[in-house]
């Protein structure tokens, strides 16, 4: 699973961003990316995950990537269990092991 986050949010969680120099030529598996989302008045914060290029988009309480990660996968499991695409878990690599990487320009 491939994390991009911006530049904030590794600030925020302490987690030094690794430079992507080469682009995987198909997206699908498991690239992610991440976002911090705040109220108008700043009192509740949130990581919003958007996996690239399905669009299902997953909110997760708090501002850490580290404790973050585990609740976006069982949320994000229990999306596709729930609109159906149960059987298309495997191929958004929910299980496999997370890597942070930098976001691309224009991402």
């Amino acid at each position: 699973m491939i994390i991009r986050a911006t530049q904030q949010q590794y600030r925020l969680s302490g987690i030094p961003p690794v430079k992507n120099t080469n682009e995987p030529a198909l997206p699908f598996p498991g690239d992610w990316y991440a976002s911090l989302v705040t109220r108008f008045d700043e009192s509740y914060t949130a990581i919003h995950f958007l996996h690239n290029p399905t669009r299902i988009s997953v909110l997760v309480p708090g501002a850490s990537l580290d404790s973050a990660i585990t609740v976006m996968r069982n949320r994000a499991a229990a999306l596709l269990m729930r609109k159906g695409y149960g059987r298309l878990l495997f191929q958004y690599s929910l299980l496999s092991p997370h890597e942070f990487l930098q976001r691309t320009a224009g991402a």
